[in-house]
């Protein structure tokens, strides 16, 4: 092996170290200027009342660079209908601005998700989903929370047997 085919195999490899780091360098940049939103639907408790009471969340957070502006929350059923909160209003909540690294949640009552499945006709067993929309119409799904129907229907039970 020569100087010249030591020379050509060092060239190589800087214009393949240099063209892969270009594309990460492109690729980082791109997914810096996504909006990002990342939805969460969680099991919670809060405690403004006189009693703490167990709740879902919707969350949402912004892990990116660029400001997302949330329009709409909603809660898939497993059927793909949507749940709609109205306990608390959505306009109390909607539309918010979240900058990056901010995070936001609503409180849904456990009782009225529950009551919204026994008339989808849903008794055990469950996948729900979170859904945020924002400004441009984009969906940002959560990953499914699982659970059964009827021990959430006991859970809203007992709540309501404290509250009176």
């Amino acid at each position: 092996m020569d100087l010249r085919d030591l020379a050509a195999i060092v060239t190589g490899a800087v214009a393949i170290y240099g063209a892969g780091l270009s594309t990460y360098t492109a690729l980082v940049s791109r997914r810096a200027a996504q909006r990002r939103l990342r939805a969460e639907l969680t099991l919670g408790v809060i405690g403004d009342q006189p009693e703490p009471r167990t709740v879902f969340l919707l969350s949402a957070v912004n892990p990116g660079q660029r400001v997302v502006t949330i329009t709409m929350a909603v809660i898939r059923l497993p059927d793909g209908r949507q749940f709609v909160p109205l306990d608390p209003p959505l306009a109390q909540f909607l539309p918010r601005e979240l900058r990056e690294g901010q995070r936001f949640s609503i409180p849904v009552p456990i009782a009225h998700v529950v009551t919204a499945l026994a008339e989808a006709g849903y008794r055990d067993r469950v996948r729900l989903r979170a859904d945020f929309r924002d400004v441009l119409d984009i969906n940002h799904m959560s990953r499914p929370l699982r659970g059964n129907v009827s021990k959430w229907a006991e859970l809203a039970d007992r709540q309501n047997q404290q509250a009176v």
